[in-house]
């Protein structure tokens, strides 16, 4: 009897499991449609600074649009527009432009699409001041997203009570420890003119001649640890392995603020660059109107604060600034007061001269 009833147990078995198979089976087909439905969800393609978003943003977007966000970075205004015109104008939809600076070389290379800003109802979140730029007439090609300072994060024990003085950088009899100049063309031949008390963007041959000098002098110091991007200096700096660097100010508030006490973010005595960053459109983005999409997102009052929340920028977006964090609203390093606003000079492009500062930079690159 056990026999017969282990065989008829395996019989229904068998059938249970085979029902199971057609079930199993069944659910599948009906489920592929969605599987390919979101292989099948477009893309936005994203060409932006590293760390220089809070990547929640890119996943809200991602839910709200139904849609996959990919990002490529770039650690320098030059990389960016090198990628931009080496990629062509059907790479990336949406392109974050290193600085005001470099908008007319991309406007120039006829890379960016002109907006229509009837896409962008949040348009009117900016605030004045960042409207109508004169590098870009009536933002006809891009939305400031970020502004900030080119300064020094420095070992806290090792600041002056008299404050930073670029000599650490240019006369080594006064350096004060291992540094890193940041490897962007504009920002370090910038320091050199202001060190000399010249303008931070002057291109004139007396003065790119001299900013050769001082910083193949500067390379040729022991305590010169090579060039970096913002990150990468900051990195170097938190590692021990460099005592200051020239970096961006929001990655030295993201390192001060993990690391209280040990660093400190100053401006030179002689000055330092400011600079505003753009979010543009490609001029052939395979997804434009979800570019437009994504730019009115980032143009969106409470999106803007969180963002520069997180990058420790100054957001250009007015109606952000009600939910910028408070103590954000109150550090200088973010958003200077009056006396650092004094000692700042906004980066601009030079136009048909351009390239004799490129010139310069290959030269100082090369020695």
């Amino acid at each position: 009897m056990k026999p017969h009833n282990s065989f008829l147990g395996f019989r229904s078995a068998l059938g249970s499991l085979r029902c199971l198979a057609l079930l199993t089976g069944s659910l599948v087909a009906l489920m592929a449609p969605a599987q390919l439905s979101a292989a099948e969800k477009p893309v936005l393609t994203v060409l932006n600074w590293s760390e220089y978003i809070d990547t929640e943003v890119y996943r809200q977007f991602e839910k709200e649009f139904n849609c996959i966000v990919q990002e490529t970075n770039f650690e320098t205004p030059e990389e960016a527009l090198n990628k931009m015109v080496a990629g062509g104008s059907r790479t990336f939809d949406v392109c974050a432009v290193g600085g005001g600076f470099k908008m007319q070389a991309a406007i120039a290379q006829g890379v960016l699409k002109k907006l229509d800003h009837s896409k962008l109802p949040n348009l009117k979140n900016l605030s004045p001041l960042f409207q109508n730029p004169a590098y870009d007439p009536g933002n006809a090609y891009s939305i400031p997203y970020q502004w900030g300072t080119t300064g020094v994060l420095i070992r806290s024990d090792l600041l002056p009570k008299d404050g930073f003085s670029m000599s650490a950088l240019f006369d080594p009899k006064k350096e004060l420890g291992r540094f890193i100049l940041i490897d962007s063309t504009i920002e370090t031949i910038g320091y050199a003119n202001l060190y000399r008390g010249k303008p931070v963007n002057s291109v004139e041959l007396t003065d790119l001649k001299a900013a050769i000098k001082l910083l193949t002098a500067a390379k040729k110091s022991k305590k010169f640890m090579g060039f970096e991007g913002g990150v990468g200096g900051c990195s170097k700096v938190v590692a021990g392995t460099a005592d200051y660097a020239i970096v961006y100010n929001g990655d030295a508030g993201r390192v001060i603020e993990e690391n209280p006490g040990r660093f400190t973010y100053v401006i030179p005595n002689e000055g330092a660059p400011m600079w505003v960053d753009q979010l543009c459109i490609a001029k052939d983005a395979p997804n434009a109107e979800l570019a437009y999409a994504f730019i009115n997102y980032v143009l969106d009052a409470k999106i803007g604060a969180q963002i520069s929340n997180w990058t420790k920028y100054a957001t250009p977006n007015q109606a952000a600034k009600e939910f910028i964090l408070p103590e954000d609203l109150k550090n200088t390093a973010i958003y200077p007061d009056a006396a650092t606003e004094a000692r700042l000079h906004l980066l601009e492009g030079v136009g048909e001269k351009e390239p004799l500062r490129l010139e310069a930079w290959t030269a100082i690159k090369a020695e």
